[in-house]
């Protein structure tokens, strides 16, 4: 008779790629041709300082639930290339009221905030000015965009990444146009759970048509007021 010796057991080593705990949160995808639109949050440990911002040219992926997969990647957000073609109102319009952005200083339960404003763009005719708002650990930057040139910007698209111990939401814009000689603006509302009262950094990046041109800028934001988090 022979002697049949037992298969040993194969044990699989790999990393499971079961996604880490995050939150992800619908929102308002501002590169959307549709409309239907996702934003990204995230809820994980602080990254390093020499990771915070790799960014900008890895595509996002999203699924039927219009949710963002950022376990790898801090500012995989800001890599669509879809351009937004429809005006959508600003829900906080009717929450704030209609000029709300065109105040240096907002009322919040009938006081008024004592962060100051602060200027995120100045360049080529472009001006994006941030006013802010708190409330508890949530903060509200409201976006102020005009143009000075002869040129209306159209197309254009805004996007915001911040580290991963923050939670961010974009509210749609009140246009995809910035009309020319400062004649009009483009608002728009950044929401952001600070639950750690962590220092705020933020990694923005535009894209706009000028003159039939396509122009692509970004910037690096960390000199945001101390009252936005302390």
């Amino acid at each position: 008779s022979s002697i049949v010796e037992r298969m040993p057991v194969l044990m699989n080593n790999q990393p499971s790629t079961t996604n880490n705990e995050e939150q992800t949160y619908e929102q308002e995808d501002s590169s959307s041709i549709t409309g239907i639109n996702s934003h990204i949050t995230s809820d994980i440990k602080n990254e390093p300082v020499e990771d915070l911002f790799k960014i900008l040219d890895e595509p996002s992926s999203t699924n039927t639930g219009n949710e963002f997969n950022t376990e790898n990647n801090l500012f995989d957000l800001l890599n669509s290339n879809n351009q937004q073609s429809i005006s959508v109102p600003n829900p906080l319009d009717d929450i704030f009221g209609n000029d709300l952005l065109k105040n240096q200083s907002i009322i919040i339960n009938g006081k008024t905030s004592s962060i100051p404003s602060m200027t995120a763009i100045d360049k080529n005719g472009l001006r994006i000015i941030f006013q802010f708002e708190r409330q508890d650990n949530i903060l509200f930057i409201h976006l102020h965009a005009t143009n000075s040139t002869k040129i209306p910007i159209t197309n254009f698209v805004f996007k915001a990444a911040v580290p991963k111990t923050f939670n961010l939401e974009l509210l749609p814009p009140t246009s995809t146009i910035i009309p020319s000689n400062n004649s009009g603006d483009l608002r728009q509302t950044i929401k952001i759970l600070n639950s750690n009262k962590d220092k705020l950094r933020m990694r923005i990046k535009l894209n706009y048509l000028y003159n039939n041109s396509s122009i692509s800028d970004e910037a690096e934001l960390n000199t945001f007021p101390e009252q936005c988090y302390n």
